[in-house]
């Protein structure tokens, strides 16, 4: 099997910047009230956002590098076993959910399968129990290239609020993330 990695946020530093300054950067000074909009959206579908709890932007760069490195070396499976047994490790130890994050879609069938927590995936596939994807993305909002697990919400509808209902549908039922979303 070929493991595809993906990389976001490949100009932060290592260790991340403070999410405050990442979103001015991306977005430009004052875009606050943006979230506020965004939340009373998200209460309106039952989404609850705690958008202060993120403080942190990470870089996710050696996260992904496991697998390209891997994959040049011939050792995919190997790097996959070894992602399995941190996610179980990572239950062990007590984490409340597993967060997959752009790995091949069978890979997080198979950690979600193995795994008594939640298993919430953004562009790990559509079997994991849960998906995340970005607001910005849900709503087209997202400058440049899009990453390949992105799907526009927007497309035939008259406002966010339906393009976050069109969202919440689709994971319910299953029609996203579909295969072209997937690595």
């Amino acid at each position: 099997m070929r493991w595809l990695p993906f990389q976001l946020n490949p100009d932060l530093p290592a260790e991340g910047i403070p999410r405050q300054e990442y979103l001015e950067r991306k977005f430009g000074p004052g875009h606050s009230h943006s979230y506020a909009r965004v939340a009373g959206v998200g209460r309106e579908v039952g989404i609850d956002f705690a958008f202060d709890r993120i403080t942190v932007q990470p870089n996710t760069l050696h996260a992904h590098r496991l697998m390209l490195y891997g994959a040049r070396q011939g050792r995919e499976d190997a790097v996959a076993d070894q992602m399995r047994r941190d996610a179980k490790a990572l239950q062990d130890a007590g984490a409340d959910i597993v967060l997959l994050e752009c790995i091949p879609a069978e890979l997080g069938k198979q950690i979600t399968a193995e795994l008594h927590v939640p298993v919430i995936g953004i562009g790990a596939g559509p079997d994991t129990d849960g998906q995340i994807l970005v607001l910005y993305d849900v709503l087209d909002i997202t400058p440049g290239r899009k990453p390949r697990f992105v799907q526009n919400f927007m497309v035939g509808q008259q406002s966010p609020l339906a393009g976050i209902k069109a969202y919440v549908q689709a994971v319910k039922s299953r029609a996203y993330p579909a295969a072209e979303h997937c690595f």
